[in-house]
């Protein structure tokens, strides 16, 4: 009995998520404009009496017309096509509403209008909104704007396909209404990305209007076989086209049988796929055997998500995400709550993200609170922050403030943090000042406290004048509380400096690479606070070039002088050059060299700069994609300085691919110093339809054996009614497999069952466990082993290889 519980759990909602997540809208904007509309039986109107040439209006097959009301005289209005009769030439010119509230008959057999505004046609095909609709016969009122299709309905629309018995459309009032309907709605019709294949339905009756739908005794599948796997049943299914589909009364049968009822289930159309609303069945070390999903809802036509989960180890954990919007106010409160009897605390998570308008201010308010952490136990933290911003031409406002506290029996924190910013501009001219304001307060177990304070205030400037970009930098350090010397605080001060920049372009008006910078300021560091006055010019040059000969040149070179108060002087040299030369096609050579040394001294920790001169050299082959082959190595010339080796690794890679779906690569490195072979790392790949591996190893020479290695296989069976994965890692130094992966996913036509194992090593969670999961293919395939939430490979990469 258990285990038809647990499967029936998982099974209803995977289904019902996607069958019915999409809207069924009848209506669509028709972009069709009369020609000219013309009051085809009045012939004049005199007084308040209208006179018409005849009882009845009858169009001869092929005509064109396109029904109107005329406020003229109640008048019958006919956009007729090109090959009718001509106007009559004291015919009543009568006003068409818009196109989008009328129906454009495009052809029929036969076509009749009485004086009462009575409508009777047979053979139609008819445009309204962008659907195209035919029957065998049409009634209606053209003064009450409504008219019944029966008969061989058929409704057509770009993603949309409907039959019924019958049809009844108010173009007034542009609503809609149907019985015996029966067809087939895709994703893009509906403005659902939750789905990626089309919604067949059937409802016995329907009504709607442009953006909603809603169907009584309704059929909902995704499943195009004559007898389908899988149909949810909902007494009332309602629809708002692109937001929410919310199902009373349901049942889901699987294979005929009926799995499970439902009172009511919203599920939200205007959001991403949400991985909860499929059922997990399964068991891990730390939570045992484990049934977690996701109920959808509706709080005040606010579509929400409660989540629900029964572990055998932890207990049972109740959560929601409720997203809400009212006017101005929009946001997410999301609460979990856990009793864990594995620790006998109580686990409870909530978070809040809340935006709104505040005396004419952007407002963000975030929060979380977290109490007895999900894995380490006795603890809990929360954070609150309040962000303000106003952007105007020329302005500039930002405010935040944020509270944060942890605590745990071992130690507690608490934190403030406040922040200021107003900033102008003016022409190409901009001005910000700042200030932030920091506390924190620590405890410890062992009875031992700190507590640090502090203020900073700030002005930032930049702008053009002529050929000069100009700086401004100010910040000043507020020493508060008891602890104002404290180490934790060091820290620069600009009391204040000013820079400038210009290059060649701005000066000569040519491009040769040249800037020129220079700045005055003054200083004073953390923690002697000492001040220092400080004056750099700096020159850059940074060329490129080739010589129309196949050879490219690349160069750089740098020179700043530093004057300090305190009679310290320092000038730094910099520069580059490389060097690439083709041999012949596909073979080239390249030889690069860099080049940075400071001389003197400087006080200010701004200043540092380290010692290099490293030179590196390589050789590269390729053939298209096919084959690629490249060596190289590098000198340091300052590594005497250093106490290391001047000789950098000799690195080796090549990679050949046989055929678009296979490849190999090789890549390994040798240390020229001691002449010691120190690795070698192989990667084969291969994928076709049915069959794919990526093998990864590498190689230790050193101690002889296999480092690492990691390889992921994946086939398909029995005609692909079957598909087989697994991802392993393994660890040659402690000889076994750090993680192993396994996933077995078996087709059934609309559906798949998937089951995943997994055993880990190493981590924090370490043992076996496994997963069940029934999901449809509308929601798309379920993912790969070793691929990210983003179809990322989780695989090992060929060390240096960048192919």
């Amino acid at each position: 009995m258990l285990h038809k519980v647990v499967v029936a759990l998982c099974v209803w909602l995977s289904i019902a998520i996607v069958t019915c997540a999409q809207g069924i809208d009848s209506v669509a904007p028709s972009k069709t404009t009369p020609a000219a509309v013309v009051t085809n039986p009045i012939l004049g109107k005199i007084g308040d009496e209208c006179r018409t040439a005849s009882n009845v209006i009858a169009l001869n097959p092929g005509n064109m017309a396109l029904l109107t009301y005329s406020t003229v005289c109640d008048a019958i209005g006919t956009a007729l096509s090109p090959n009718s009769e001509p106007l009559q030439p004291n015919a009543i010119q009568a006003p068409a509403p818009p196109a989008a509230k009328n129906i454009e008959i495009k052809s029929f057999k036969s076509l009749n209008i009485t004086p009462d505004n009575k409508l009777d046609a047979t053979g139609i095909v008819a445009l309204w909104r962008e659907h195209t609709i035919k029957a065998d016969k049409v009634t209606g009122d053209t003064h009450q704007r409504e008219y019944t299709f029966n008969g061989g309905v058929d409704v057509s629309a770009e993603g949309l396909s409907l039959k019924s018995d019958d049809l009844t459309i108010n173009t007034r009032y542009r609503d809609w209404s149907s019985t015996g309907a029966h067809g087939s709605a895709s994703p893009q019709y509906m403005e659902t990305d939750i789905i990626k294949e089309n919604l067949l339905f059937k409802g016995a009756t329907m009504k709607g209007d442009e953006r909603t739908a809603h169907l009584s005794a309704c059929l909902l599948t995704t499943c195009d076989r004559d007898h389908p796997h899988y149909v949810i049943d909902s007494a009332y299914t309602d629809i708002i086209k692109g937001k929410s589909l919310t199902l009373r009364d349901l049942r889901i049968r699987l294979w005929g049988r009926t799995l499970v009822k439902v009172p009511k289930l919203v599920i939200p159309l205007d959001r991403e796929y949400d991985p909860d609303y499929i059922p997990q069945v399964g068991n891990t070390p730390d939570e045992g055997y484990f049934v977690k999903m996701a109920l959808g809802y509706s709080l005040i036509q606010q579509e929400g998500k409660a989540l629900v989960q029964l572990m055998q180890k932890k207990g049972v954990g109740i959560g929601f995400d409720q997203p809400y919007e009212f006017g101005k106010n929009k946001g997410t409160l999301s609460v979990f709550g856990l009793i864990n009897q594995a620790q006998s605390s109580k686990y409870i998570t909530a978070s809040l993200q809340h935006t709104t308008q505040l005396f004419g201010l952007n407002t963000q308010i975030t929060g979380d609170l977290r109490q007895n952490s999900y894995m380490l136990g006795n603890d809990s933290s929360s954070n609150l922050s309040l962000n303000l911003d106003r952007s105007t031409r020329g302005t500039e406002f930002r405010s935040s403030i944020r509270y944060g506290s942890q605590n745990s029996d071992y130690y507690d924190s608490n934190s403030y943090a406040q922040s200021l910013a107003y900033g102008f501009r003016w022409g190409r001219q901009s001005l910000r000042f700042s200030t932030d304001y920091t506390k924190t307060d620590n405890s410890y177990g062992s009875g031992s406290s700190s507590s640090s304070e502090r203020l900073t205030g700030g002005i930032d400037g930049s702008g053009t004048l002529g050929s000069f970009d100009w700086g401004l930098a100010v910040n000043r350090f507020f020493p508060m509380g008891d602890d104002q010397n404290s180490v934790i605080y060091g820290g620069l001060e600009k009391l204040p400096e000013l820079s400038f920049r210009t290059d060649s372009m701005k000066l000569w008006k040519q491009q040769s690479g040249l800037t020129f910078k220079t700045v005055l300021g003054r200083y004073s560091q953390m923690q002697n606070g000492d001040q220092i006055n400080r004056a750099m010019v700096e020159a850059a040059w940074n060329p490129r070039w080739g010589t129309g000969t196949g050879i490219n040149y690349t160069a750089s070179s740098l020179f700043r002088q530093i004057i300090s108060s305190d009679n310290t002087a320092q000038y730094v040299l910099q520069g580059s050059f490389g060097v690439t030369k083709p041999i012949k096609e596909g073979l080239a050579w390249r030889v690069n060299y860099q080049y940075t040394r400071p001389y003197g001294y400087s006080p200010l920790t701004l200043d540092y700069t380290g010692k290099s001169s490293y030179a590196t050299v390589g050789m590269e082959y390729s053939v298209a994609d096919r084959i690629k082959i490249r060596a190289g190595s590098g000198y340091d010339f300052f590594a005497e300085l250093r106490q290391s080796q001047p000789w950098q690794p000799l690195a080796f890679e090549a990679m050949w691919k046989p055929s678009s779906a296979s490849q190999i690569a090789v890549s390994s490195s040798l240390d020229p110093n001691s002449g010691r072979w120190d690795s070698m790392r192989t990667i084969l790949r291969y994928q076709s339809a049915k069959f794919s591996t990526n093998v990864s190893a590498l190689y230790n020479p050193l101690t002889n054996q296999l480092a690492t290695g990691n390889a992921y296989v994946e086939t398909s069976l029995f005609n692909g009614g079957w598909r087989v994965s697994g991802l392993l890692n393994y660890n040659g130094y402690l000889d076994q497999f750090d993680s192993q992966q396994y996933q077995i996913v078996r087709d059934m036509h609309c559906m798949e069952a998937v089951i995943s194992m997994t055993d880990i090593q190493t981590g924090f969670t370490v043992g076996k466990q496994w997963m069940f999961q029934l999901r449809l293919k509308a929601l798309g395939r379920t993912p790969k082993l070793g691929k990210g939430s983003y179809g990322e490979s989780l695989m090992s990469s060929g060390g240096g290889l960048g192919y």
